[in-house]
């Protein structure tokens, strides 16, 4: 089974379309990375890759509600995605097509990973 990661598309649907219909073989999944910013239902989107039975997996970036509420619900409510709700990678460790792949969503802040910027002063709140 092959599978496509594909990440930071930007609302560039078209790209992702012309970039999977370039590839050797179809892949029978697709785990889209963030960055997806969904103008739309999430489900309305990747119909085409629905219906040509593409599982579809993916992940939140940190993009993905720079549209507000609206933009973010597009993405992440399952009452306006049913056929993907269950794709949600965050948090998760799953088994896809035999690849054992753990959904970590957003961006991590530089407190979290470590990589404090050099010189930067020790600040409580989370935002360095």
């Amino acid at each position: 089974m092959t599978v496509a990661f594909v990440g930071d598309m930007h609302r560039d649907w078209q790209c992702v379309e012309q970039g999977l219909a370039a590839c050797a073989a179809p892949p029978a999944t697709v785990i889209l990375l963030g960055d997806l910013e969904c103008t739309h239902p999430f489900d309305e989107l990747v119909a085409p890759l629905l219906q040509r039975g593409v599982a579809v997996f993916w992940i939140f970036g940190n993009h993905d509600n720079d549209g507000g509420p609206e933009m973010w619900a597009n993405l992440v409510d399952p009452a306006r995605n049913p056929r993907t709700a269950d794709g949600a990678l965050h948090g998760r460790v799953v088994d896809i097509d035999g690849l054992r792949v753990a959904g970590l969503g957003g961006a991590r802040s530089a407190r979290a990973s470590g990589n404090r910027r050099p010189g930067a002063k020790h600040d409580r709140s989370g935002t360095n």
